[in-house]
């Protein structure tokens, strides 16, 4: 049984959008091409397509077809848990602002208030210093100040997140491959031997050996 040509395994390129040519799908000017990786087939495509089931299924592999799926999941993960962290401290900052505000609240109510609602009043800090206490987190982050936790916030969205996206990037870059479905792949190996029989028939014409010699037949007269 012969060896296919090349591998169901192809990466992504984009183009300069002067060398746009038709989608191979549905026809539109794309600027992407899919390339095996013996550079052996490819074919422009619109981006929309590779997200499409029905046409490809993303891979994550190198060139010699190791799994990076594993690789993928702990840089993904890695990411999760640097937005937790900013989730966290933005929630604590808001925890915060709040009870400033209802300090604030308060103390600008005592003021006008009389006697009795001045007493109204004290019931109402203590249920709010009860409900502040259930809310406030644990440990020493709860300890920080707002203007702390402003420059916590930027310093996880500004050099953490933005590490951690920089390197899921290069890495879909890199390993980031596509497999046509059944039906796609053997279409482009049959456009394949079209084009290769197309080439050995133009080189025998070029030859002169497409047609079979013939042994036996009279030589044509010379002058």
């Amino acid at each position: 049984m012969s060896t296919a040509p090349f591998k169901n395994l192809y990466k992504k390129r984009k183009v300069q959008a002067t060398q746009s040519k038709s989608c191979s799908i549905c026809y539109k000017p794309t600027d992407t091409v899919l390339i095996t990786l013996n550079s052996k087939d490819w074919f422009y495509v619109c981006d929309v397509h590779l997200a499409d089931s029905n046409f490809c299924d993303v891979v994550y592999m190198d060139d010699s077809n190791n799994d990076k799926m594993k690789e993928l999941e702990k840089l993904v993960n890695d990411e999760n848990s640097i937005l937790k962290k900013i989730k966290h401290f933005e929630n604590l900052k808001e925890q915060k602002n709040n009870q400033f505000n209802k300090f604030k609240s308060y103390i600008w109510s005592n003021k006008k208030a009389d006697g009795k609602n001045s007493e109204d009043g004290k019931d109402e800090k203590d249920k709010d210093k009860s409900n502040d206490s259930d809310a406030a987190s644990t440990g020493k982050d709860s300890d920080m100040t707002i203007a702390e936790l402003n420059t916590k916030i930027k310093e996880l969205n500004n050099k953490d997140l933005k590490t951690a996206k920089d390197e899921i990037a290069n890495f879909n870059k890199t390993f980031r491959k596509y497999k046509l479905s059944t039906v796609f792949y053997k279409n482009r190996l049959m456009l394949d031997y079209k084009k290769q029989k197309r080439v050995e028939q133009q080189k025998k014409l070029q030859d002169g050996t497409l047609f079979p010699s013939i042994d036996g037949l009279p030589s044509l007269p010379t002058k």
